[in-house]
C-alpha cells in the first residue's frame, strides 16, 4: 500500500507491506480477521421446532405431545396436498393425547375471495363446533398446495381456556384465490398436549409438511 506525503513534519510517506501499518508515532497496526460467527454465543432462538412430519397417506395428522411446560405459545405451519377434494380442519388434543372433539370451538374472522381480479369478501367462522378451520374445500389438483399458519396460546396449563388464531390461503380454483384470518377458543378450561389436523375426504399426500414451533 503507497502512502504519499502530504506535508508537515510528522508527515508519512512511502510504501507498506499488506497486513500491517508501522510508524513510530502510531505504533503497530494489525490488519483484523473477518469475523464468521462461529465463535459467537448467547444469541437467543425465538424459535424451538419441537415437532414435523410429512403427510403419510392418510385422513389424519396428528402430533402427540407436541405442547408441553417447555414453552407458553407454539406456530404451527402446515402445507397441504390432498388426494381427493377435501375439507381439512382442526382439533386440539386433552394431557393424554385424546382428541377433544366436543362442540365447543368458538371462532370468527373473515373470507376474502379473489375471482380473476374481481373480490368478495364474507364472514367465517361458527359458534360451538367440533373443530375449527377454513372451512373451504382443498381441491385434489396436484400442483395446489394449501397454507397454514396458526398460533396457540398456552395450551397446556389447565386452569385456563385456550385461544388460537390462523391464517389460510389457498388456490380453491385455477381462477380462485381464497384467504381466511381468524381467531377462536377452546371454550373449556383443559391442558393440551397434542394436535391433529382431520380430513374430511382424502388422504394427506406426501408432499404435505408439517411443522410445530415452541415460542420462548
Amino acid at each position: 500500500m503507497a502512502i504519499t506525503r502530504i506535508g508537515g513534519a510528522n508527515a508519512i510517506s512511502g510504501t507498506i507491506p499488506q497486513g500491517n501499518i508501522a510508524n513510530s508515532s502510531l505504533g503497530a497496526i494489525t490488519a483484523l480477521p473477518a469475523a464468521d460467527g462461529s465463535s459467537l454465543t448467547g444469541i437467543p432462538t425465538d424459535a424451538v421446532q419441537v415437532a414435523s412430519a410429512s403427510g403419510g397417506g392418510t385422513t389424519v395428522q396428528d402430533f402427540n405431545s407436541c405442547f408441553s411446560s417447555t414453552y407458553q405459545h407454539y406456530m404451527i405451519l402446515a402445507s397441504i396436498s390432498m388426494s381427493s377434494d377435501s375439507t381439512v380442519s382442526m382439533r386440539f388434543q386433552n394431557l393424554s393425547n385424546t382428541e377433544l372433539s366436543s362442540g365447543v370451538y368458538y371462532f370468527q374472522g373473515y373470507r376474502t375471495l379473489n375471482n380473476a381480479g374481481s373480490f368478495s369478501h364474507s364472514t367465517s367462522g361458527s359458534f360451538g363446533a367440533t373443530s375449527f378451520g377454513p372451512q373451504l374445500v382443498i381441491q385434489a389438483a396436484s400442483n395446489r398446495i394449501a397454507g397454514f399458519r396458526i398460533f396457540v396460546y398456552d395450551p397446556y396449563t389447565s386452569s385456563t381456556k385456550t385461544t388460537y388464531d390462523f391464517q389460510y390461503n389457498c388456490q380453491q380454483a385455477n381462477s380462485n384465490l381464497n384467504a381466511v384470518n381468524a381467531g377462536g377458543v377452546f371454550d373449556t378450561a383443559t391442558g393440551m398436549a397434542g394436535f391433529r389436523f382431520n380430513s374430511d375426504a382424502g388422504n394427506f399426500n406426501s408432499v404435505s409438511k408439517f411443522r410445530i414451533y415452541g415460542l420462548k
